[in-house]
């Protein structure tokens, strides 16, 4: 009998022919169409017995910005990195109750009757459950509805005209979905937010993230920012330069 993890990466082979220029590779949807960055769906699944959880996120991987991070960090982080729980609003093919969590089951009956039988939950919890499981005939109409709010996501919030404009226009301006926190500009992605305007000569930018002034959240990460404060002198030479640093 074929496991359920190769039968869900048949699926996704299935409904990734319907999306031109995007491939199903390593479990994640791909579009490399644009030479310079890759755009991702990434369906965060996650395996169990009987059932997988799908937990997408869009994902903008620019080559050279993951580069020169790599270098300065020794961590390659995409420029942007968004889950639908967080634009679960935003959303607009994504069946309502399958937004903030969807469940697929290879047989949602029997799932469900062993949940009753656990007896762990109370009849709006149940409810929840059941509205947000599927059966595995109905993973395909999801996956799509997925790969067509993803599409949308990028083309709404991301400027993809050329890699100047996509660098320069991040973080995208997106609203996240009850009060979540904008993290666009947190913890490693305000380190990749660093690198981004150091791409394109604004090294300023990276002294004024680093300051007191510059207010974040959560806790800056320190570490690989004080070792881009370090190699701030000799990346301004380089860029003024050779006009690149990657």
């Amino acid at each position: 009998m074929q496991m359920l993890k190769e039968r869900v990466q048949d699926v996704c082979a299935e409904v990734v022919k319907k999306f031109p220029d995007w491939k199903f590779v390593s479990g994640k949807f791909k579009n490399s169409l644009l030479k310079h960055t890759d755009l991702i769906i990434d369906p965060g699944f996650s395996f169990d017995r009987g059932f997988v959880h799908l937990q997408p996120c869009v994902v903008v991987k620019n080559k050279r910005a993951e580069s020169l991070t790599k270098r300065l960090t020794d961590e390659a982080i995409p420029v942007s990195t968004v889950s639908f729980q967080t634009i679960a609003h935003l959303l607009k093919f994504m069946p309502e109750q399958l937004r903030l969590s969807c469940l697929i089951c290879e047989n949602k009956s029997t799932y469900l009757a062993e949940i009753r039988k656990a007896n762990r939950f109370d009849g709006n919890a149940m409810k929840t459950i059941e509205e947000r499981s599927l059966d595995f005939g109905d993973m395909s109409v999801v996956l799509e509805a997925m790969m067509k709010d993803g599409i949308s996501f990028f083309d709404d919030y991301y400027d993809l005209t050329d890699e100047e404009h996509l660098l320069k226009a991040l973080p995208p301006p997106y609203t996240t979905r009850n009060g979540i926190i904008y993290d666009e500009m947190e913890r490693e992605e305000g380190v990749v937010m660093c690198v981004v305007h150091m791409m394109y000569g604004d090294f300023d930018f990276v002294e004024r993230y680093c300051s007191e002034e510059f207010k974040t959240v959560y806790p800056k990460r320190t570490s690989e920012l004080e070792r881009i404060l370090v190699a701030l002198p000799n990346l301004r030479r380089r860029y003024d330069e050779d006009g690149s640093l990657v």
